[in-house]
């Protein structure tokens, strides 16, 4: 968060409307710190529907990792890349020496839960009751709601948690192509329903991680690694077999 508050109450007391977005945890922190300012109308906040924090220290690990690979510095790293369309999840690396390539390591581990944080296998926020003015995130399961939406390059829900919240989106509603739908369908995202669980072998990957790095933790702990791969191909074979 480095100086945010210091830059929000600076830009409140200037008598600007600011806009703070972030994870739940962060953006009840901002409301409650600014809950007594004469100020505080001119806040508006924006929750996302957050997975989860991972370790920066996980992130960091990989970025090095590619860099000692491609014998290069990083010099973009995109999460997201939609080479493959919104549905896929392909990570874009850019170099320093002109090289690109796509990849999904950092992804798939990340989606394990075991580099998060531990307090988010129990977050309080991880439900519909939202703590921001405004909440986005991803539209899981558009192509079941509403078809003619889904052209594969991403849907985003955004749900008003109060009046102010309805009242703002009046003033750039005509900037956007949205369609208004019941809490049932928009409830598709799991963190909307509990929080990320964290696997009991957790601290078996930190032991792993300190020791062998992360380049041993992607082949291990990913579903695209070794082990994983090997259970897949047994339970194929069982499969064959139990047909027989």
């Amino acid at each position: 968060m480095g100086n945010t508050y210091a830059g929000i109450e600076a830009d409140l007391k200037l008598g600007r409307i600011v806009l703070f977005s972030g994870t739940p945890c962060y953006v009840m922190a901002v409301k409650q710190y600014f809950s007594r300012s004469k100020f505080y109308y001119n806040l508006y906040t924006v929750d996302l529907i957050c997975h989860g924090v991972p370790s920066p220290r996980v992130y960091n690990s990989y970025l090095h990792y590619l860099e000692r690979k491609m014998k290069s510095k990083i010099k973009e790293f995109i999460f997201r890349d939609k080479i493959g369309g919104w549905h896929k999840h392909v990570e874009k690396i850019i170099y320093e020496n002109g090289k690109i390539e796509y990849r999904d390591g950092y992804t798939q581990l990340f989606y394990t839960n075991l580099p998060l944080r531990r307090s988010c296998g129990e977050c309080p926020f991880s439900t519909i009751k939202r703590c921001g003015d405004f909440t986005v995130g991803d539209f899981w399961g558009v192509q079941d709601v509403l078809p003619e939406f889904d052209d594969n390059k991403g849907v985003s829900l955004l749900f008003f948690n109060n009046d102010r919240a309805l009242e703002r989106f009046d003033s750039f509603k005509e900037m956007l192509k949205y369609q208004e739908i019941s809490v049932t369908d928009a409830v598709r995202q799991p963190n909307l329903k509990g929080h990320s669980v964290i696997p009991k072998n957790v601290n078996a990957f930190w032991r792993d991680f300190q020791k062998k790095g992360i380049g041993y933790c992607i082949s291990f702990y990913s579903p695209a690694g070794i082990p994983f791969r090997i259970k897949r191909k047994i339970k194929y074979i069982y499969s064959k077999v139990t047909r027989k």
